[in-house]
């Protein structure tokens, strides 16, 4: 999301991008999400990309915001899900959220922080932690593995695709402010071969 490159990508395939990923159900991920922020809480959606989870939120009951990095994603989203018209928000990490301190019960991030320069993660964790209240959880889902990342860290489409080993992860949430759980590993849900994925817990201390 930080980099003109990746933002390029989503800008101009946004439509596609929207098309091919409005339909893919992340069940666990949300029930990781019930089980965790009660219904009715106050949550931003860092990462929102087509729409298709902060849409999924709102019907279970949450006041969610959901932002996103690429004009051309957010563009879109009231054509797959007009109910968010009103809650979208734009945002390119790492910035300043127009928010007081603890204004949101939790977060959540879906295949969004893996596209952050690691130099980005402290300021951007820093920022999450601070608009969470107390005691507040976040979900963070990343890549554990791709097969599709060169060694500078940029994929076959030209973006930023950070996938840093787990432990390393943990110590940059922890070292924001965040107690840390992992979940378990599961298969892609496009089905992509060599591509796995991670949901941590996280909790503000």
């Amino acid at each position: 999301m930080t980099t003109n490159q990746t933002l390029d990508f989503y800008d101009n395939n946004a439509a596609d991008f929207c098309e091919k990923h409005d339909a893919v159900r992340l069940d666990p991920f949300h029930e990781a999400v019930r089980a965790n922020i009660p219904a009715g809480s106050r949550i931003i959606e860092i990462g929102c990309g087509s729409g298709r989870d902060a849409a999924r939120s709102l019907a279970d009951g949450y006041d969610i915001i959901a932002m996103d990095g690429s004009k051309g994603l957010l563009a879109e989203i009231p054509r797959f899900h007009p109910e968010l018209k009103d809650r979208l928000l734009f945002g390119i990490l790492p910035c300043r959220f127009d928010y007081p301190d603890g204004y949101f019960d939790g977060f959540y991030s879906v295949a969004c922080l893996m596209h952050l320069y690691e130099k980005d993660l402290p300021e951007t964790l820093k920022e999450l932690n601070r608009i969470i209240k107390k005691g507040g959880k976040g979900l963070v889902s990343i890549p554990t593995t791709r097969n599709d990342v060169r060694d500078d860290g940029i994929d076959e489409k030209g973006r930023v695709m950070n996938v840093m080993a787990l432990e390393k992860w943990e110590s940059y949430f922890k070292a924001a402010g965040f107690a840390v759980s992992r979940g378990e590993e599961e298969p892609d849900k496009l089905g992509r071969p060599g591509v796995f994925w991670l949901t941590f817990l996280l909790t503000k201390d």
